[in-house]
């Protein structure tokens, strides 16, 4: 039960980082083909 005090407050921390690696690689994507068009 210990160990759950001190997972949940990282669980907003793990979905925001997760999130921020998912919006990252696609951001990256997106640049990239777009700067192949050019």
């Amino acid at each position: 039960m210990d160990s759950f005090w001190i997972i949940f407050p990282l669980l907003p921390l793990v979905v925001i980082w997760v999130i921020w690696k998912v919006f990252l690689f696609k951001g990256l994507r997106w640049l990239q083909e777009t700067s192949a068009e050019d």
